[in-house]
C-alpha cells in the first residue's frame, strides 16, 4: 500500500477534513441529516431519492449520523479509480524481471532491500555455516513469505496482477474501515 498511498495527493484528503469541520457545526466527528444533507447539496446533488440514496450509502452503520470516517471512505472510494491507476505501477516496481508476475524473491528483494538496491533479488538470504537463514520480519509484523501467502491466492508459487489489485484493494478498504475511526 506505501506504493500507492505515496501516490495519492494528501492535500486532497485534508481538504475533505476541512470541509467536514465546516459542516460538523456540533464538532462531535459526525454529521447529523441536516449537515450532511447541507453538504450535498452544496455538492450539487439533487434533492429527492439522489440525495436519499446518497446518505443511506454513507451511513454504514446505520446510526442516523455519518462520521468522519464514513464520510472520508465514501469520499475516498470516489478516488478509488486513482488507486487502481496506480496499482500497475506498484506491480512494475515488484516485478523486477518484467515477467508479468511477483516471485517470492521479487517480494523479499523490494520489501526488504528495496526496488533500486545493487543486491540481486534471485539471491538467497545469507546465514552462517549450521545456522538458519535470518527470518526478516516487516514493519507490520508479518514475514514476506507470509505477504506471499496472503497476495497468491491461486497457490501457482507467483503472483500475478489480478491477485495483486485484489490484496491491495482489500487492504485500502481495511486501511479506511480501521485506521480512521
Amino acid at each position: 500500500m506505501h506504493c500507492i498511498t505515496s501516490q495519492l495527493n494528501l492535500s486532497q484528503v485534508d481538504s475533505l477534513r476541512q470541509q467536514f469541520k465546516h459542516y460538523d457545526r456540533s464538532d462531535d466527528g459526525r454529521l447529523d441529516l441536516l449537515e450532511l444533507r447541507q453538504v450535498l447539496e452544496d455538492a450539487g446533488v439533487a434533492d429527492g431519492n439522489d440525495l436519499e440514496i446518497v446518505i443511506e450509502s454513507l451511513d454504514k452503520d446505520r446510526s442516523g449520523l455519518v462520521e468522519y470516517s464514513e464520510f472520508l471512505a465514501g469520499c475516498v472510494s470516489l478516488a478509488s479509480n486513482a488507486v487502481k491507476q496506480q496499482l500497475q505501477t506498484a506491480f512494475a516496481i515488484f516485478d523486477l524481471d518484467g515477467s508479468g508476475s511477483i516471485t517470492l524473491d521479487e517480494l523479499k528483494h523490494v520489501l526488504t532491500d528495496g526496488p533500486n538496491s545493487e543486491v540481486s533479488p534471485t539471491r538467497p538470504p545469507s546465514a552462517a555455516p549450521g545456522q538458519k537463514p535470518i527470518v526478516q520480519v516487516l514493519p507490520d509484523g508479518k514475514t514476506v513469505e507470509e505477504v506471499m501467502q496472503d497476495l497468491d491466492t491461486n497457490k501457482t508459487g507467483r503472483v500475478e496482477f489480478a491477485e495483486f489489485e485484489r490484496y491491495l484493494l482489500a487492504e485500502h478498504d481495511k486501511t479506511l474501515s480501521n485506521g480512521l475511526r
